[in-house]
């Protein structure tokens, strides 16, 4: 993948990524790495739903499904292909936990990677959606058309 296409944020992300107040972490906070151990989560329309719930963000609070363990498998191929071609940007696969969410975006089935190597203590992260503003290469999302079984959008933080 070129660095040029690489690091376009596609318009689908940045509908998708947005502040939700409630689940918000900055860059800023003091991460402790002894206690992060990376994993992989496939969310429920009903832990998306809760962890919306309050928010003011502009994420749909409705539109969720779970995507099948086969369907995130072949995402997690790709996410790890783009991983090993950027390795110069991004940290090794095993540094980072994903949270896999089913969504609909215009009567399309699409499923959101949201990956990150850290976290607070406080989020139960196999069941609430965690979003992060900055933080930079521990941080990044994508999309896959289950359809096409294909990324069509990959975009790493900014900051640090």
């Amino acid at each position: 993948m070129k660095a040029n296409r690489f690091f376009s944020i596609l318009p689908a992300l940045a509908v998708i990524f947005c502040f939700v107040p409630a689940l918000t972490a900055y860059a800023d906070e003091e991460i402790d790495a002894t206690r992060f151990v990376p994993a992989r989560y496939i969310l429920s329309e009903s832990d998306v739903v809760n962890s919306l719930q309050g928010s003011i963000s502009a994420w749909p609070k409705s539109g969720y499904w779970v995507p099948d363990e086969s369907l995130v498998n072949v995402f997690e191929m790709q996410i790890r292909q783009i991983i090993t071609e950027e390795s110069a940007v991004l940290r090794p696969f095993n540094e980072y936990t994903l949270q896999y969410v089913g969504l609909t975006k215009q009567g399309s089935k699409l499923i959101l990677a949201n990956a990150f190597c850290y976290f607070p203590p406080e989020y139960d992260i196999s069941r609430q959606l965690y979003v992060v503003n900055g933080g930079g290469n521990c941080n990044f999302g994508a999309l896959f058309d289950p359809l096409t079984s294909r990324i069509v959008g990959f975009s790493v933080n900014e900051g640090y």
